[in-house]
Formats: C-alpha cells, structure tokens, sequence
C-alpha cells in the first residue's frame, strides 16, 4: 500500500503550484497499491483546488488544498 502522504505529494506535484498552504480536507477511500495508476481531476477557484483521484470510474481519494500566501 502506497502511504498517503506519498500520494498527498504526487497530487500537490501534479497541480504544479508549489507547497499547499492549507490542507482543507482528504479522504482516502480505496488503498493504492505500489504500481498502480489513478487519474487526477481537479477545479480550482481562486487559491482553493478540489481534486478526486479515480481509476477505472472509482473513486480512490478526494479532498481540497489551497495554495498561495497565508491571508
């Protein structure tokens, strides 16, 4: 099983928007096997992003970040 905070940095990685000020909420709802591959889908709003992570239309991880300067 791939740790979660393995797949936390594969996702902040993947959004290409440097360090997440806050992690507003994640849930993992399938585990992720070494090897195995996910497809990220995201919408962001301003400095809020809500992402899902799926394979094969299941949903494997969702949740919220935001990014930029702390207000």
């Amino acid at each position: 099983m791939v740790p979660g905070v393995v797949l936390l940095d594969l996702i902040v990685s993947e959004l290409s928007r440097g360090p997440p000020r806050v992690i507003g909420s994640v849930k993992f709802h399938r585990t992720v096997k070494p090897g195995e591959g996910f497809v990220l889908h995201w919408k962001s709003a301003g400095p809020q992003v809500k992402f899902r992570c799926e394979r094969d239309a299941v949903l494997l991880i969702e949740g919220s970040l935001a990014f930029g300067a702390a207000e």
